[in-house]
């Protein structure tokens, strides 16, 4: 059986700290693929990413963080009086009452993806901040803009994790059934340790290899690392970057006979 590893690395152009150590795994091939966020990200950035050519681009959706990449006045309803995006909370909730307008959802997704192909990516894949593209119902609405906009390939919250709040609500979060979800193609399961057990090592990484592969074929690792943490976030972001530098991993890849492959190569 054939055994395929996704190591996609989250939050390209979230921060500088973020953006540099993502080049640099990308540059010596220690992760497969990364997703960009287009309300952070800088040209020139991007530019570097495309240049090294050993990784897939994707679309990290964002709808709840900092500001849209839209006018203002076509994204009232997604916005506070200072123009940035509502929180997660607020704007589930406005969509659930329907007084966040679905038009203005469709034009900052749209204007997302047209930042990032004007600035020459190529996205293969999307996934999103938080996993919005898979809250019950308005994931439904999100996955279809991204299918109509030509987006085939996307992260699935199938994750193998249950230790904390979070992983349960994630989980509970792919149960529910998207209708849209069946027009892409995804990974079969989502690797969360590092983010849940806040440490990368080898020993993290292996035991949740050994695990996935236990019973499926195909899995996305999701990465987020930086060469320092972020004040405040519980992400061991330097910790992951490091353990992704070393690539003291990939001869447990080689000796489990598992394939790192990009989002590009996944049929």
């Amino acid at each position: 059986m054939d055994k395929r590893l996704i190591i996609n690395a989250d939050d390209f152009g979230w921060d500088a700290f973020a953006t540099d150590g993502i080049l640099e795994l990308a540059k010596k091939r220690a992760i497969s693929s990364t997703t960009v966020l287009a309300t952070h990200v800088s040209s020139g950035d991007v530019r570097e990413l495309i240049a090294i050519r050993n990784v897939s681009i994707g679309f990290h959706l964002n709808l709840i963080d900092g500001n849209p990449v839209s006018r203002h006045s076509l994204v009232k309803t997604l916005t506070d009086e200072n123009g940035q995006f509502l929180s997660a909370q607020i704007i589930y909730k406005k969509f659930l009452l329907n007084t966040l307008s679905k038009a203005e959802i469709k034009t900052e997704v749209l204007n997302q993806i047209d930042r990032l192909a004007k600035m020459g990516v190529e996205i293969s894949h999307a996934d999103s901040h938080q996993h919005i593209h898979q809250y019950p119902v308005l994931g439904d609405f999100i996955l279809k803009i991204l299918n109509e906009a030509g987006i085939k390939k996307i992260r699935k919250l199938n994750t193998n994790r249950f230790s904390d709040k979070r992983r349960i609500i994630l989980k509970v979060m792919s149960l529910y059934p998207h209708r849209e979800i069946k027009n892409f193609i995804s990974p079969q399961i989502l690797l969360s340790d590092f983010s849940a057990d806040k440490k990368a090592d080898m020993e993290v990484f292996s035991k949740s290899l050994a695990n996935a592969f236990d019973k499926y074929q195909t899995a996305e690792m999701m990465t987020h690392p930086g060469t320092t943490d972020k004040p405040g976030s519980y992400l061991k972001r330097k910790e992951e970057y490091e353990f992704l530098k070393s690539c003291e991993w990939k001869s447990f890849l080689e000796k489990n006979s598992v394939k790192l492959i990009s989002f590009k190569e996944l049929k």
